[in-house]
């Protein structure tokens, strides 16, 4: 038998986002897909296709005028160890993040987002209170 909050989220990094790391040591902060940031952002965006679309299913070219400006502003929160050819970093912002995530030459970064927003365990409070427990441990030298 399980204990109720073994299936908990973690409402705070559901929203904010945890650290997770991509290729070559790329640190991504990545927040849970479908969290309310994000619902909230993207009805916005997708209030005026409804309206237009009258209750048809809307096709790919619109859902991603929807879906990667919300990604960019509400799942993809931040980043570290990030470069341009010249060996300086990008500083994080929506708007870049919407442009990289925009690039077809990136759209396994994209996925990559995706999947990890959308792995409801690596949000669960148990798994992160665990862990946090167990740094805490290593860090006095226990």
């Amino acid at each position: 038998m399980a204990k109720l909050n073994s299936v908990a989220l973690n409402p705070e990094s559901s929203v904010e986002g945890i650290w997770v790391t991509y290729m070559y040591d790329i640190e991504l902060k990545i927040a849970r897909l479908g969290n309310s940031k994000y619902k909230e952002y993207a009805a916005k965006l997708l209030a005026p296709f409804v309206r237009e679309s009258r209750g048809k299913v809307l096709p790919d070219e619109r859902l991603e005028k929807v879906t990667k400006p919300a990604v960019a502003n509400c799942i993809l929160v931040d980043w570290r160890n990030i470069q341009n050819d010249d060996g300086t970093e990008f500083e994080y912002s929506p708007e870049k993040a919407l442009e990289i995530l925009s690039d077809d030459k990136y759209v396994d970064l994209y996925e990559f987002v995706m999947l990890t927003s959308g792995n409801s365990e690596i949000f669960r409070a148990e798994l992160q209170e665990d862990s946090a427990g167990n740094l805490e441990k290593s860090s006095s030298g226990n």
